[in-house]
């Protein structure tokens, strides 16, 4: 949101990652960040990314409202030419890509993703049986 570039490079190494492709004035976006939150204990060690197309303003709201800049490890993205969407062929908000350490694609929801849905996916005992 302060308009620096961000790439591949920005991730932080050995860490699972979790990108989070969202509408800033969805309420379900709105209640997921809010489930994320409230599980911040679980999320300490993992880097979030938050990107949205929407304006820098309602971006900036949003992470007033939901004071997102008390947690180092989430970053907020202004999408403004709307690259992800077209990149990982997301269909709709909100849109979860959980990666492992290794940076391998674990889970993707194209949609409201219980939090026991996305613990269940960082689960090796869990993953074995799907």
């Amino acid at each position: 949101l302060e308009g620096h570039k961000f790439s591949n490079k920005d991730l932080k190494e050995n860490s699972r990652l979790m990108i989070v492709y969202f509408n800033p004035l969805c309420e379900v976006c709105q209640r997921e960040t809010k489930e994320i939150l409230t599980n911040m204990d679980y999320f300490k060690d993992m880097q979030i990314v938050m990107v949205s197309p929407n304006t820098k303003e309602e971006l900036k709201t949003f992470v007033e409202e939901h004071n997102l800049n008390n947690f180092p490890q989430i970053t907020v993205l202004h999408d403004v030419n709307d690259v992800f969407y077209k990149e990982f062929h997301a269909i709709g908000y909100p849109s979860l890509y959980l990666y492992d350490e290794n940076k391998n694609l674990v889970e993707h929801f194209d949609s409201h993703a219980d939090i026991r849905e996305i613990k269940d996916a960082y689960n090796p005992q869990t993953a074995k049986q799907k």
